[in-house]
């Protein structure tokens, strides 16, 4: 009696990740990932994305293919399109790890359903209609694995937080009067972050936004910044979707106001927004999610050899942007370099590579700390 119970105490003290955890399956050196991306240059989000995505693949051993697509080419035929015909030139990809956009949401996941790939929604920014418009992963679709995406409205609200906070530190007497610039109506990036910073205007009892609307691009936000400050011209704060536009209203404050104490911030950790910090033209980037293709990876790998990740972290996976600022721009910023991707051990945190792991640490805290 005194065994059965003591085997009765050691099974329910064990963790539900113990209890779940499976043995790897010998490692498979011919395992090939398709990815899909955006095209971009090196120096952009997506081209450090690819950087990241790739040293990871090299610690795991792993073939990454990808897949770049226009991000401007609003046609989810286009889409499609070019994902069939990737899927049926030559040997089929083991897995697919894929970003939502063009408006193919669900074209794109059905398309690899009926290839019985399976598949990773990986940085892209869900809202909760869509959410219900796909389904949830695994169940009507068993081969859409789950999700790593960016938390875009907690980073919105996250932002305009620290905004308000740098604003205090320059000029405690000034009320804050914030404006903001905003992506495409109707982009989930866009409107997500917007979401956020509502949210914190509600809470701190401020109006709500009224952003201009830009299509990404430098020309539309700088005509947006002159708009802006035409209308509000005692503006301290600028909350901004992206660098490039955030770039377009430095250049017009540092031409047509220049020494004005107005606090600017924006979304992303690019070399542009690194520069930007460094002068001092902006104060705070918000960003670290080019990294979510290389989590993606560790877990695809780890599901590739027998261990499934859904139960430790569940089918969603969200990641929290962390804010870029001078204070910490030495630490982060080396992070840019593909060369310093390169020295990260990134199979030290799978869990079929290192079995002393029972709960994913997917953080920077913990890459760098492979590096040591």
């Amino acid at each position: 009696m005194w065994v059965k119970t003591s085997l009765l105490i050691m099974l329910l003290c064990l963790s539900t990740t113990e209890l779940f955890a499976r043995p790897c399956k010998t490692h498979r050196s011919d395992l090939k990932i398709l990815a899909i991306a955006a095209n971009a240059s090196e120096d952009t989000f997506w081209g450090v994305y690819r950087k990241a995505m790739l040293a990871a693949a090299n610690d795991l051993n792993l073939e990454v293919e990808f897949l770049a697509l226009n991000h401007d080419s609003d046609n989810r035929f286009f889409y499609t399109r070019a994902l069939k015909k990737q899927l049926e030139k030559g040997r089929k990809p083991d897995a697919v790890l894929t970003t939502l956009f063009l408006n193919a949401e669900a074209s794109a996941l059905d398309l690899l359903q009926q290839h019985q790939i399976p598949h990773l929604v990986v940085n892209t920014s869900l809202r909760p209609e869509l959410v219900k418009r796909l389904g949830e992963p695994r169940k009507s679709n068993p081969y859409w694995l789950g999700s790593v995406t960016p938390d875009d409205s907690l980073a919105g609200y996250d932002l305009a937080k620290m905004l308000m906070q740098i604003h205090k530190g320059k000029s405690s007497k000034q009320q804050p009067v914030l404006l903001s610039l905003a992506g495409p109506h109707a982009n989930n990036v866009s409107e997500n972050r917007l979401y956020g910073l509502n949210q914190f205007l509600t809470e701190n009892g401020m109006p709500p936004a009224s952003p201009i609307y830009t299509d990404w691009g430098y020309s539309q936000a700088y005509d947006a910044s002159v708009a802006l400050f035409k209308r509000i011209p005692q503006a301290n704060i600028v909350w901004t979707t992206s660098p490039t536009i955030a770039r377009a209203t430095v250049d017009y404050l540092t031409k047509y106001h220049p020494g004005n104490a107005v606090s600017i911030g924006t979304f992303d950790w690019s070399n542009e927004a690194i520069n930007n910090i460094k002068q001092n033209y902006i104060d705070v980037s918000m960003g670290g999610h080019f990294i979510e293709g290389a989590w993606a990876l560790i877990l695809l790998y780890d599901y590739l050899h027998g261990n499934d990740f859904i139960h430790d972290t569940g089918a969603h996976i969200q990641t929290r942007l962390l804010p870029l600022t001078k204070i910490n721009l030495q630490d982060y910023s080396k992070l840019l370099d593909a060369r310093y991707f390169d020295s990260l051990k990134f199979a030290s945190l799978s869990k079929c590579l290192n079995p002393r792991i029972t709960k994913y640490q997917l953080n920077f805290d913990q890459l760098i700390g492979t590096n040591e």
